[in-house]
């Protein structure tokens, strides 16, 4: 269903310059038909379009939303920060791009190519800029013409008796609402008299997606009581943020709160609408900083809250655990009343918030109340998550017969389903909280050894926050769900590599790491103490591999066997599944170039790729910065891996900032930004080298080229300085 919206633009497009119906008939996509649901005028604006191939129209859409998303940022944080210069904010909305782009709202938006974002930015050209080059309220009325919903924002002019401006609102949307009609009388008279009143056009109200309060409704009582609920929650939702509005001082903090009534009293507001959460998000996190600042802790409480509640619904999605498909929402349980409506919940939390803050009593129960559902609705789902994904998991863990152990869902030695076999006694509730634990602790382990090979304070609150941040990093909330090992191990070899002193001698975690995971971090291992040049804790480590199969064989004999014959007979099984969607290796990139895969290709790029590492390695400038290069060659060398194996990444990132923030910033980008070939146009199987690819690859493969391009840099001179620090070799 990738970019199917755009697509949809496209056929209306089309067929308004074949001069056909645009709302008498459906537009078919594979196995799915859509009918075209915006009115004349935007049929018009996207025939700008429509003589290009799909692929050209969603990289012009994805590419706009973001530069249009990151000036909005921009703007919100000049009326959120005064002291700020011009320069500092747009560094500022930079920096947080990546973050933003993680969230729900902004990626719904990128996967349909939405017109969502290109609406926000109407509206706060209108708005928020200080001398906008139109009359105020041109924009909303075009916004409004093309997609109804943005004309709710002309309730901002007139709580600001800002007539002028209404009345201008009104006069654009008629107008280009005219121009239309005089384009194409036929389809005007079809839309506005007959298929704006048919809201079978818009999809099912009750669908788990839709977060409005006729969804929430539609999800929670009968039928024939939920339109005069909804009419009464209507008038209290546009009296409520009528008076917020007229009582803050901020036009964008208006705005925001304004967006809130289209967002709630629409009839269906899908989750990619809710990208008017980004500003509103924003402008709190601001507030709740300034307060911490002058020690207003009322203030911090409900800022603080709201914002957590906020981004924590956009990172969790709580809405999709619970039934969602097939007119199943009827079987929500009782949870589902806040779970599956987390966004309309939201909204509400922040129109109250508004309205009460001149009661500090009250916002401090309000705050209190709004954190524990928080913690309650993010341990739900969590859990909910993690019970269905890792079900796999232990099921692979009971078998006895490895065919497909080793690609998925579990990717590990026999020593591990020898060892992990204890887990599938456990009620699968508890085993996998236990698995999400280990991971977080091994995830803190890898913050904390990085901490002191940086010498900062690993005493105070930093290792706790550098660990919050990295766990909703993309990689890393992959491994978490998934159920992977791998942070465990990666665990085992950064703290070996990096921390400045041990007790034990180097390579003897590595090892155990080795024995349990097998190939990546064997090779991760060697690398990195290569780089390091410590040649006796290479020699620990292969001892360690060699002992672990020995002990193989004398626990688990038939598990060792078998693991031996999936090993040989790997290359033949594998190399079929190289060019599907979710294989996130450098050699995915050459398998879907070529249009397939062999083990010759294969082994050449392995070839090519050890021997720019080797030297990249010796010109990399600090060795540490070499070594972490060297933890990331299972990335670039595996024919076959899921996003899980970029977590090798993050120690590199980490020291890059110290060295080279540009690079280390970019990084970051790719960690926490959604990058993985499957948020692309790769569906049904997998890509066959199609001749329209290469723009996409440069997105599906970024992490990829990311580390191959910092390799060949180092090349051509040294991106990290040489560190003062040795490595002890106990």
């Amino acid at each position: 269903m990738y970019h199917i919206d755009v697509a949809v633009y496209l056929e209306g497009g089309l067929a308004f310059l074949r001069g056909e119906n645009l709302y008498t008939q459906d537009f078919d996509f594979g196995s799915i038909s859509l009918p075209f649901t915006y009115p004349p005028i935007s049929a018009i604006v996207f025939s700008a379009l429509a003589p290009f191939p799909l692929w050209v129209s969603s990289l012009v859409f994805i590419a706009a939303t973001v530069v249009l998303l990151w000036w909005c940022c921009v703007i919100v944080l000049r009326h959120a920060v005064s002291g700020w210069g011009v320069g500092r904010t747009r560094i500022v909305a930079l920096a947080i791009l990546p973050f933003v782009v993680a969230l729900e709202p902004v990626r719904e938006t990128l996967g349909f190519a939405q017109v969502n974002v290109f609406l926000m930015a109407m509206v706060m050209v209108d708005v928020l800029t200080k001398k906008p080059w139109l009359p105020r309220g041109f924009w909303i009325g075009l916004a409004a013409a093309i997609k109804l919903t943005p004309a709710v924002f002309g309730l901002y002019f007139l709580v600001k008796r800002d007539f002028r401006a209404a009345a201008v609102t009104i006069m654009s949307g008629l107008g280009f609402t005219a121009l239309a009609w005089a384009i194409s009388p036929e389809n005007s008279a079809q839309y506005w008299l007959h298929t704006v009143r048919d809201p079978s056009r818009i999809g099912g109200l009750s669908y788990g997606g839709n977060q409005s309060f006729k969804g929430f409704l539609a999800r929670v009582m009968a039928e024939p009581g939920q339109d005069a609920v909804w009419r009464v929650l209507v008038v209290a939702t546009i009296v409520a943020a009528a008076l917020a509005m007229y009582r803050t001082t901020s036009p964008a903090m208006a705005i925001s709160l304004n967006s809130l009534v289209a967002l709630l009293c629409s009839p269906v507001s899908w989750t990619h609408h809710w990208v008017w959460l980004i500003p509103l998000t924003l402008l709190t996190i601001v507030q709740a900083v300034r307060a911490f600042q002058r020690q207003d802790w009322v203030t911090v409480s409900w800022a603080a809250s709201l914002s957590l509640a906020s981004l924590a619904a956009m990172l969790v999605e709580p809405h999709w655990v619970l039934p969602h498909k097939n007119d199943t929402e009827a079987l929500m349980p009782l949870s589902g009343l806040i779970i599956g409506s987390s966004y309309v919940w939201i909204a509400v939390a922040f129109l109250v918030v508004a309205l009460r803050r001149s009661s500090r009593l009250s916002l401090r129960w309000t705050s209190a109340t709004i954190i524990v559902a928080t913690v309650l609705v993010f341990a739900y789902t969590f859990s909910e998550t993690l019970r269905i994904r890792h079900f796999l998991v232990f099921e692979a863990l009971r078998s006895t017969s490895l065919d497909g152990v080793f690609t998925h869902p579990l990717n590990a030695t026999p020593l591990v389903i020898f060892l992990g076999r204890p887990l599938t006694s456990l009620r699968l509730d508890f085993a996998s909280t236990m698995l999400v634990m280990a991971n977080m602790v091994a995830l803190y382990v890898v913050v904390v050894a990085l901490l002191r090979h940086l010498r900062l304070p690993i005493d105070g609150p930093l290792p706790l926050a550098a660990t919050a941040v990295a766990v909703i990093s993309h990689p890393v909330r992959d491994t978490l769900m998934g159920g992977h090992w791998t942070l465990m191990f990666l665990a085992l070899i950064v703290a070996d590599v990096f921390l400045p002193t041990v007790r034990w001698p180097r390579g003897l975690l590595s090892g155990i790491a080795v024995a349990l995971g097998g190939g990546w971090p064997l090779l991760s291992a060697v690398a990195a103490f290569s780089a390091l040049k410590n040649y006796r804790a290479i020699g620990i480590v292969l001892g360690s591999c060699a002992a672990s199969f020995g002990l193989g064989f004398v626990v688990a004999r038939e598990t060792t066997l078998s693991y031996l014959h999936t090993l040989w007979h790997w290359p033949e099984t594998i190399l079929a599944a190289l060019t599907g969607s979710i294989n996130n290796t450098a050699y995915a990139m050459v398998a879907r170039a070529l249009g397939g895969s062999s083990t010759l290709s294969w082994l050449i790029m392995v070839v090519v790729v050890l021997a720019v590492a080797h030297f990249a390695a010796q010109r990399a400038g600090d060795r540490y910065v070499a070594a972490a290069f060297g933890l990331c060659l299972p990335a670039l060398v595996l024919p076959y891996s899921t996003a899980t194996v970029w977590v090798l990444l993050l120690p590199l990132v980490v020291l890059l900032a110290r060295w080279n923030p540009i690079a280390a910033a970019f990084g970051a980008y790719l960690l926490w930004f959604e990058w993985f070939p499957g948020r692309l146009d790769y569906i049904y199987g997998g890509i066959r080298g199609e001749w329209w690819l290469p723009p996409f690859e440069v997105f599906a493969s970024a992490p990829a080229l990311y580390l191959l391009v910092l390799m060949l840099l180092s090349l051509g001179g040294k991106i990290a300085q040489p560190s003062t620090g040795t490595l002890a070799k106990k």
